[in-house]
Protein backbone atom coordinates (compact mmCIF):
# COMPACT_ATOMS: atom_id res chain seq x y z
CA UNK A 1 0.00 0.00 0.00
CA UNK A 2 1.32 3.63 -0.76
CA UNK A 3 -0.07 6.53 1.98
CA UNK A 4 1.27 9.88 1.30
CA UNK A 5 3.81 9.12 -0.91
CA UNK A 6 5.58 6.45 1.32
CA UNK A 7 5.31 2.87 -0.09
CA UNK A 8 4.69 -0.26 2.77
CA UNK A 9 5.05 -3.62 1.31
CA UNK A 10 2.37 -6.33 2.19
CA UNK A 11 3.00 -10.01 1.91
CA UNK A 12 0.46 -12.07 -0.55
CA UNK A 13 -1.01 -14.87 -0.66
CA UNK A 14 1.48 -17.81 -2.31
CA UNK A 15 -1.98 -19.98 -2.87
CA UNK A 16 -5.52 -19.04 -2.25
CA UNK A 17 -8.25 -21.95 -1.45
CA UNK A 18 -11.79 -22.24 -3.55
CA UNK A 19 -12.85 -23.82 -0.44
CA UNK A 20 -14.91 -20.65 1.32
CA UNK A 21 -16.76 -20.94 4.97
CA UNK A 22 -18.28 -18.83 7.23
CA UNK A 23 -16.74 -16.80 9.71
CA UNK A 24 -17.00 -18.10 13.53
CA UNK A 25 -17.16 -14.62 15.50
CA UNK A 26 -16.51 -10.99 14.28
CA UNK A 27 -15.85 -8.27 16.48
CA UNK A 28 -15.43 -4.59 16.46
CA UNK A 29 -12.83 -2.99 18.54
CA UNK A 30 -12.78 1.08 19.47
CA UNK A 31 -9.97 2.85 20.92
CA UNK A 32 -11.38 6.03 21.80
CA UNK A 33 -10.19 9.57 22.19
CA UNK A 34 -10.30 12.35 23.39
CA UNK A 35 -10.16 15.04 20.87
CA UNK A 36 -7.90 17.61 22.65
CA UNK A 37 -4.94 19.15 21.58
CA UNK A 38 -3.03 15.92 20.97
CA UNK A 39 -5.66 15.47 17.71
CA UNK A 40 -5.91 11.84 18.41
CA UNK A 41 -8.40 9.76 16.28
CA UNK A 42 -11.17 7.49 17.52
CA UNK A 43 -9.72 4.33 15.91
CA UNK A 44 -11.83 1.24 15.52
CA UNK A 45 -10.95 -2.35 13.79
CA UNK A 46 -13.02 -4.83 12.55
CA UNK A 47 -12.05 -8.58 12.20
CA UNK A 48 -13.46 -11.83 11.80
CA UNK A 49 -12.05 -15.16 12.86
CA UNK A 50 -11.72 -18.24 10.66
CA UNK A 51 -9.93 -21.75 11.89
CA UNK A 52 -6.47 -19.66 13.30
CA UNK A 53 -7.07 -16.93 10.72
CA UNK A 54 -7.76 -13.10 11.60
CA UNK A 55 -9.12 -11.07 8.57
CA UNK A 56 -9.33 -7.68 8.82
CA UNK A 57 -11.99 -6.26 7.46
CA UNK A 58 -12.43 -2.73 8.20
CA UNK A 59 -9.37 -0.58 10.06
CA UNK A 60 -9.16 3.03 9.95
CA UNK A 61 -10.15 6.22 11.88
CA UNK A 62 -12.40 9.39 12.34
CA UNK A 63 -11.36 12.42 14.35
CA UNK A 64 -11.80 12.46 18.23
CA UNK A 65 -14.48 13.83 19.81
CA UNK A 66 -17.71 12.90 21.39
CA UNK A 67 -20.32 15.04 18.75
CA UNK A 68 -23.14 12.84 17.11
CA UNK A 69 -21.81 13.20 13.50
CA UNK A 70 -18.64 10.99 15.13
CA UNK A 71 -20.77 9.11 16.95
CA UNK A 72 -23.44 7.88 13.91
CA UNK A 73 -19.93 7.21 11.50
CA UNK A 74 -19.38 4.68 14.11
CA UNK A 75 -22.69 3.26 14.18
CA UNK A 76 -22.59 3.16 10.79
CA UNK A 77 -19.50 1.08 10.34
CA UNK A 78 -21.25 -0.82 12.99
CA UNK A 79 -24.24 -1.23 11.08
CA UNK A 80 -22.40 -2.73 7.56
CA UNK A 81 -20.41 -5.35 9.70
CA UNK A 82 -22.77 -6.74 12.31
CA UNK A 83 -19.94 -8.00 14.67
CA UNK A 84 -20.97 -10.70 17.51
CA UNK A 85 -19.42 -8.05 20.01
CA UNK A 86 -18.20 -4.50 20.06
CA UNK A 87 -15.52 -3.95 22.38
CA UNK A 88 -14.24 -0.02 24.11
CA UNK A 89 -11.32 0.21 25.53
CA UNK A 90 -12.22 1.86 28.94
CA UNK A 91 -8.76 3.91 29.56
CA UNK A 92 -9.83 6.90 28.15
CA UNK A 93 -12.81 7.93 30.64
CA UNK A 94 -12.86 5.07 32.19
CA UNK A 95 -15.90 3.95 30.43
CA UNK A 96 -17.62 7.29 29.45
CA UNK A 97 -17.22 6.59 25.95
CA UNK A 98 -18.95 3.39 25.39
CA UNK A 99 -22.21 5.13 28.08
CA UNK A 100 -22.37 8.07 25.52
CA UNK A 101 -21.48 5.78 21.70
CA UNK A 102 -24.57 2.87 23.40
CA UNK A 103 -27.82 4.63 22.55
CA UNK A 104 -26.67 6.06 18.88
CA UNK A 105 -25.75 1.98 18.26
CA UNK A 106 -28.80 1.20 19.49
CA UNK A 107 -30.55 3.61 16.99
CA UNK A 108 -29.02 2.86 14.37
CA UNK A 109 -29.37 -0.86 14.66
CA UNK A 110 -33.18 -0.19 15.26
CA UNK A 111 -33.51 2.14 12.05
CA UNK A 112 -31.96 -1.06 10.41
CA UNK A 113 -33.51 -3.52 11.64
CA UNK A 114 -31.33 -5.73 12.96
CA UNK A 115 -30.35 -6.99 16.82
CA UNK A 116 -28.33 -4.94 18.65
CA UNK A 117 -24.64 -6.62 18.92
CA UNK A 118 -23.12 -7.02 22.71
CA UNK A 119 -21.29 -3.90 23.95
CA UNK A 120 -18.44 -4.49 26.22
CA UNK A 121 -15.26 -2.29 28.23
CA UNK A 122 -12.11 -3.46 27.94
CA UNK A 123 -9.20 -2.04 30.36
CA UNK A 124 -5.86 -2.06 29.72
CA UNK A 125 -2.86 -2.13 31.59
CA UNK A 126 0.67 -1.77 31.01
CA UNK A 127 3.09 -0.09 28.34
CA UNK A 128 0.93 0.16 25.34
CA UNK A 129 3.87 0.08 22.70
CA UNK A 130 4.75 -3.67 24.10
CA UNK A 131 1.46 -4.72 24.59
CA UNK A 132 0.73 -3.74 20.88
CA UNK A 133 4.02 -5.31 20.00
CA UNK A 134 3.56 -8.50 22.11
CA UNK A 135 -0.31 -8.81 20.57
CA UNK A 136 0.76 -8.04 17.22
CA UNK A 137 4.49 -9.83 16.61
CA UNK A 138 3.00 -13.66 16.88
CA UNK A 139 0.09 -13.44 15.06
CA UNK A 140 1.95 -11.29 12.17
CA UNK A 141 4.97 -13.85 12.11
CA UNK A 142 2.97 -16.64 11.33
CA UNK A 143 0.84 -14.87 8.57
CA UNK A 144 -2.63 -15.38 10.18
CA UNK A 145 -3.84 -11.69 10.10
CA UNK A 146 -5.02 -11.35 6.02
CA UNK A 147 -5.97 -7.76 5.43
CA UNK A 148 -8.74 -6.57 3.57
CA UNK A 149 -7.61 -4.94 0.13
CA UNK A 150 -10.04 -2.38 0.36
CA UNK A 151 -8.25 -0.98 3.48
CA UNK A 152 -5.11 -0.61 1.46
CA UNK A 153 -6.23 0.69 -1.13
CA UNK A 154 -8.71 3.58 1.17
CA UNK A 155 -5.33 4.00 3.76
CA UNK A 156 -4.05 7.40 1.36
CA UNK A 157 -7.59 9.03 0.74
CA UNK A 158 -8.92 7.59 5.19
CA UNK A 159 -5.60 10.33 6.03
CA UNK A 160 -5.89 12.99 3.66
CA UNK A 161 -8.37 15.64 6.17
CA UNK A 162 -5.50 15.98 7.93
CA UNK A 163 -2.20 18.30 7.65
CA UNK A 164 0.27 17.14 5.00
CA UNK A 165 3.40 17.54 7.85
CA UNK A 166 1.48 14.64 9.76
CA UNK A 167 -0.92 13.32 7.17
CA UNK A 168 1.37 10.04 7.27
CA UNK A 169 1.46 9.69 11.32
CA UNK A 170 -2.38 8.59 11.43
CA UNK A 171 -1.59 5.63 9.54
CA UNK A 172 -1.98 2.53 10.69
CA UNK A 173 0.11 1.26 8.34
CA UNK A 174 2.73 3.46 8.91
CA UNK A 175 2.05 2.86 12.84
CA UNK A 176 2.65 -0.70 12.42
CA UNK A 177 6.33 0.11 10.10
CA UNK A 178 7.48 2.39 12.97
CA UNK A 179 6.25 1.52 16.31
CA UNK A 180 9.16 0.18 18.70
CA UNK A 181 9.28 -0.52 22.54
CA UNK A 182 9.99 2.51 23.71
CA UNK A 183 6.91 4.69 25.14
CA UNK A 184 5.46 7.62 22.82
CA UNK A 185 7.15 6.08 20.44
CA UNK A 186 4.59 7.22 18.00
CA UNK A 187 2.80 10.30 17.25
CA UNK A 188 -0.39 8.61 16.77
CA UNK A 189 -1.13 4.97 17.75
CA UNK A 190 -5.12 4.81 17.41
CA UNK A 191 -5.65 2.80 14.99
CA UNK A 192 -2.79 0.23 15.86
CA UNK A 193 -4.21 0.37 19.40
CA UNK A 194 -7.73 -1.00 17.97
CA UNK A 195 -5.81 -3.58 15.96
CA UNK A 196 -4.17 -4.63 19.05
CA UNK A 197 -7.49 -5.03 20.49
CA UNK A 198 -9.38 -6.66 17.57
CA UNK A 199 -6.56 -9.80 17.35
CA UNK A 200 -6.36 -9.96 21.44
CA UNK A 201 -9.72 -10.31 21.64
CA UNK A 202 -9.09 -13.30 19.98
CA UNK A 203 -6.50 -14.97 20.73
CA UNK A 204 -7.65 -17.69 23.27
CA UNK A 205 -9.22 -19.00 20.05
CA UNK A 206 -6.11 -19.18 18.22
CA UNK A 207 -4.56 -20.91 21.16
CA UNK A 208 -7.25 -23.41 21.02
CA UNK A 209 -7.11 -23.68 17.30
CA UNK A 210 -3.08 -24.34 17.22
CA UNK A 211 -3.67 -26.96 20.14
CA UNK A 212 -5.93 -28.94 18.26
CA UNK A 213 -3.85 -28.17 14.92
CA UNK A 214 -0.82 -29.97 16.66
CA UNK A 215 -3.11 -32.62 18.42
CA UNK A 216 -4.40 -33.51 14.70
CA UNK A 217 -1.05 -33.27 13.76
CA UNK A 218 0.05 -35.67 16.22
CA UNK A 219 -2.65 -38.15 15.59
CA UNK A 220 -1.90 -38.40 11.40
CA UNK A 221 2.06 -39.11 12.67
CA UNK A 222 0.50 -41.91 14.86
CA UNK A 223 -1.06 -43.73 12.31
CA UNK A 224 1.28 -43.69 9.73
CA UNK A 225 3.66 -45.41 12.29
CA UNK A 226 1.09 -47.58 12.79
CA UNK A 227 0.81 -48.73 9.61
CA UNK A 228 4.53 -48.82 9.13
CA UNK A 229 6.60 -49.15 12.01
CA UNK A 230 9.82 -49.68 10.63
CA UNK A 231 9.65 -46.57 8.18
CA UNK A 232 9.72 -49.32 5.08
CA UNK A 233 9.87 -47.45 1.53
CA UNK A 234 6.44 -47.82 0.11
CA UNK A 235 6.99 -50.24 -3.19
CA UNK A 236 8.29 -52.66 -0.10
CA UNK A 237 5.14 -52.01 2.50
CA UNK A 238 2.74 -52.46 -0.98
CA UNK A 239 4.78 -55.96 -1.47
CA UNK A 240 4.45 -56.66 1.99
CA UNK A 241 0.31 -56.14 1.98
CA UNK A 242 0.61 -57.96 -1.34
CA UNK A 243 2.02 -61.01 0.36
CA UNK A 244 -0.06 -61.01 3.51
CA UNK A 245 -3.67 -61.08 1.04
CA UNK A 246 -2.17 -63.89 -0.84
CA UNK A 247 -1.24 -66.13 2.56
CA UNK A 248 -3.60 -68.82 2.44
CA UNK A 249 -2.94 -69.68 5.86
CA UNK A 250 -4.14 -66.10 7.20
CA UNK A 251 -6.99 -66.81 4.68
CA UNK A 252 -7.81 -69.89 7.09
CA UNK A 253 -7.14 -68.34 10.24
CA UNK A 254 -9.52 -65.27 9.40
CA UNK A 255 -12.28 -67.63 8.20
CA UNK A 256 -12.32 -69.31 12.02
Amino acid sequence: GSVDGRTFTVSGALTVSHDVGRAQARVMYVDPAGGGLNADETGFAVADLLNSYIFLQEWAGIPGGHDLTKLKALAAAAVKWRPNVIKVEKNMGFGLFREVLQPVLKQAFDEAGLPMPAIEDDLVVGVKEQRIINTLEPVLGRGSLIINEDILSRESDSVSRYDVNVRITYSGLFQMATITRDRNSLRHDDRLDALEGAVRHFSAALAVDQTKAIEALRKRELEAFTKNPLGLPSHILRQLKGQTANNPWQTRVRKL
